[in-house]
């Protein structure tokens, strides 16, 4: 166990025992969610499909461990410091995927009742996708301005410097692997 150096240091701000659990429940969880549906594929043998599964499953477990840990930080160790620039960065992809959710549940429930519903539809998923890579593609670009901002020092420090780092990478690498699929599905 990590030692605090001064007597200003707090629980939470050191990477612990709980933390690594922590992360490994997320990447337990986002594999078991990737995988167990595809189980009877995965038997088959490994191929390009089990890869992108692989790296969907990685960026997925990243970015379920950001609510997990900075939750624990503030129910369990006594958090009560804002978050940083990195941690919000690790929070806004989810918070990205349940907007882009509530908007296909929109979209299908408001076209119910139009005589060219599959085409209004089709317009506007359309439309909700471009919209949600565009703010991808700008997460992307913040957190590689984070990362490099404090790799210069440009940026105060951090309340949690793991996390801040960690979640900055997250969004990063995620958003990377976000817009190469939305690149290859959309090519």
């Amino acid at each position: 166990m990590h030692a605090p150096s001064n007597a200003n240091d707090r629980p939470w701000q050191h990477f612990t025992v709980l933390d690594a659990m922590l992360l490994q429940l997320a990447y337990a969880l986002a594999f078991s969610m990737v995988f167990v549906p595809l189980r009877a594929e995965m038997a088959r043998g490994f191929d390009v499909g089990s890869l992108l599964g692989v790296l969907i499953a990685a960026c997925l477990g990243s970015l379920l461990a950001g609510p997990i840990v900075l939750s624990s930080h503030w129910l369990f160790r006594g958090r009560q410091a804002s978050l940083s620039a990195g941690e919000w960065l690790w929070l806004s992809p989810i918070a990205l995927f349940l907007t882009g959710l509530v908007g296909v549940c929109l979209i299908y429930w408001i076209a119910l009742d139009l005589p060219d519903r599959q085409e209004v539809q089709a317009v506007f998923l359309v439309f909700l996708a471009l919209s949600l890579l565009l703010v991808e593609a700008g997460l992307v670009l913040n957190a590689l301005l984070v990362l490099l901002a404090r790799w210069g020092n440009q940026l105060p420090q951090a309340p949690c410097g793991w996390t801040d780092r960690f979640g900055a990478f997250s969004c990063l690498a995620a958003g990377i692997v976000t817009l190469l699929i939305a690149l290859a599905v959309f090519a």
